[in-house]
């Protein structure tokens, strides 16, 4: 059997990365010591956010991403929310949280409609 899941953009270049990195560390050789420290103090915070994002995985079973606790796992079925934003579909489940930022993915518009089909019912836009 085979999996029709979206596949997350694991590329810089097409997770619309690689010109702000460029451009962080094109900044840290111009700005003054301070504020190159800043920066790269915020580099970790940063880091996790964009490895949370390029980590999500969608199956026909659930979803999964990378946390602060570790791998956290959403089965479809115990999906008690949904929020939609902008740019991302949060799902709440009774013991996790997980934001799909669907921009990630090659195709943005077929991750929403995957995700929107495999939600209960009552979820479904």
């Amino acid at each position: 059997m085979t999996d029709d899941a979206p596949k997350i953009a694991s590329s810089l270049v097409r997770s619309d990365l690689f010109l702000p990195v460029l451009l962080f560390f094109d900044g840290i050789l111009m700005l003054p010591h301070y504020t190159a420290i800043l920066m790269i103090a915020f580099c970790p915070v940063a880091g996790f956010f964009v490895a949370r994002d390029l980590s999500t995985k969608l199956t026909s079973d659930g979803v999964s991403q990378l946390t602060w606790r570790g791998r956290v796992h959403l089965g479809w079925e115990a999906v008690l929310a949904v929020k939609r934003k902008a740019n991302s579909i949060v799902l709440h489940g009774a013991t996790a949280r997980i934001v799909i930022a669907y921009q990630r993915f090659y195709d943005s518009g077929a991750t929403v409609r995957f995700v929107d089909s495999h939600l209960p019912r009552n979820l479904r836009e």
